[in-house]
């Protein structure tokens, strides 16, 4: 979808290479052993890649509707602000799950985050069916 949306606008593009580099990522840590530190980085930086390319999307998404269709840019905005407060929260219980007194807290957090992330990205497929509606 993005290799397609990609002749619409560059924006498109560069998340279209974002997911790419994802794929990499997660062919990468499919080699690495599960609780080392390398681990732990590629998992960071492949949920920095992941909410780039949701930013993208939704962003470019966002700009072409302007003039067109203001309740969609308002609910991909809200989408936006779901995913990179439940991204930030996940991240950082990744990264202090390493602690192992603080690592079964941010197990909890992480799950609840999780739950609210599967809310998030519902959002999101419902806001590009409307954002495809009014582009259409």
């Amino acid at each position: 979808g993005l290799y397609i949306a990609a002749q619409d606008d560059k924006g498109y593009q560069t998340a279209f290479y974002a997911s790419i580099a994802a794929l990499v990522l997660s062919a990468i840590h499919s080699f690495v052993s599960q609780n080392s530190t390398a681990a732990t980085l590629i998992t960071v930086i492949s949920g920095i890649v992941s909410l780039y390319i949701t930013y993208q999307v939704i962003t470019i998404t966002c700009l072409l509707l302007q003039g067109k269709d203001s309740e969609t840019i308002a609910k991909g905005q809200n989408v936006l602000k779901i995913y990179v407060g439940t991204t930030l929260v996940s991240l950082a219980c990744t990264v202090l799950s390493i602690i192992p007194i603080i690592g079964a807290l941010a197990l909890i957090v992480s799950v609840i985050a999780a739950l609210v992330q599967l809310v998030g990205y519902v959002l999101f497929m419902i806001f590009l069916n409307h954002a495809y509606k009014s582009l259409a």
